[in-house]
């Protein structure tokens, strides 16, 4: 055993010695109150753009409207993955309603999950938990706010995505996305005349509501999917 510069003895350094985190799996009314939440903290920052303008700040205040824009989608982003690891769940368990789609069926498990889950069983009454793992880690890198990955998750999960993504509300999602993007990679200036792109709360305001429009109406295919 050595000693540290000051005199203390050095205590052998103990590999993988932490306990494994267990993941808290939410159920949809659970999932949906977060999103909730995270949308109400966003739009509750429109005060700071009202004292922002009142102080002559435009710039500054553009840059909370943009921020607004980029957490509503992080909002968004953070409700599918949820959302779609809880369903999946639901449908293994034989607690939806809807079909079994072929995207379902076709999900790729390798043995060592198979090991997994067979370990898993006997040590957790929540027959599904390890599905949910395995759900998460696959969706882990993707990402859920482009109306196309959105509409892969609706089909996944046999949800109605022409009640969902309507034409009106698939536009605006689209222009949505393509604006955050914007924001995020270009600093939201124009790539022709390399000036910053204005934006005012009207624009932020109608971001938002369109993606809650879209979480609202996704709500009301799962809720008449999900079974107790």
């Amino acid at each position: 055993m050595g000693s540290s510069a000051h005199g203390f003895p050095l205590l052998p350094r103990q590999e993988n010695s932490r306990e494994p985190k267990q993941s808290r799996w939410l159920n949809f009314a659970e999932i949906r109150t977060q999103f909730d939440e995270n949308m109400q903290n966003i739009r509750q920052k429109s005060a700071l753009v009202d004292d922002l303008l009142n102080q002559g700040k435009q710039e500054d205040a553009e840059d909370i409207l943009r921020s607004q824009v980029v957490f509503a989608f992080s909002a968004l982003d953070y409700f599918m993955h949820e959302l779609a690891v809880h369903c999946i769940a639901c449908i293994y368990d034989d607690r939806w309603k809807g079909e079994k789609t072929e995207s379902y069926l076709n999900t790729e498990i390798t043995l060592k999950e198979l090991e997994d889950a067979r370990q898993a069983m006997t040590e957790d009454a929540d027959s599904s938990a390890w599905l949910r793992a395995k759900m998460k880690r696959r969706y882990e890198s993707r990402t859920f706010m482009k109306a196309e990955e959105i509409e892969k998750i609706l089909k996944t999960l046999d949800l109605n995505v022409s009640s969902v993504l309507t034409p009106q509300l698939r536009a605006s999602i689209k222009n949505a996305y393509e604006r955050r993007c914007k924001i995020v990679h270009n600093s939201d200036r124009n790539t022709d005349t390399k000036e910053r792109v204005p934006l005012y709360q009207k624009d932020a305001d109608k971001i938002m509501k369109a993606i809650s429009q879209l979480a609202d109406r996704i709500t009301s295919e799962i809720q008449a999917k999900e079974q107790a």
